[in-house]
């Protein structure tokens, strides 16, 4: 299984992979506030405060809910979740 998700610091030349615990999972959104980064997963939403290297669920996805993501805006120090719905 290939890590989710990637950065890159010098316009797309190198990518660091920044999975730390999130392999296997669906990333649908990733924001940042200050140091902390937030991704929102097929498991819900995770954080990071070390660049990526550790992840921690934070706000776990409830096992009914299926079809399910939510989607992160920020504003400030604040961030706003949406729950959307996949497919059509």
């Amino acid at each position: 299984v290939m890590p989710p998700l990637r950065i890159t610091s010098d316009g797309g030349k190198t990518w660091k992979y920044v999975d730390g615990g999130l392999s296997g999972m669906d990333v649908k959104d990733v924001a940042q506030v200050g140091n902390t980064w937030l991704c929102s997963s097929s498991q819900g939403i995770s954080r990071s405060t070390d660049g990526g290297q550790t992840w921690q669920l934070v706000f776990p996805m409830r096992s009914a809910e299926r079809n399910v993501f939510y989607k992160m805006a920020v504003s400030g120090t604040s961030v706003f979740v949406v729950k959307m719905r996949a497919g059509c």
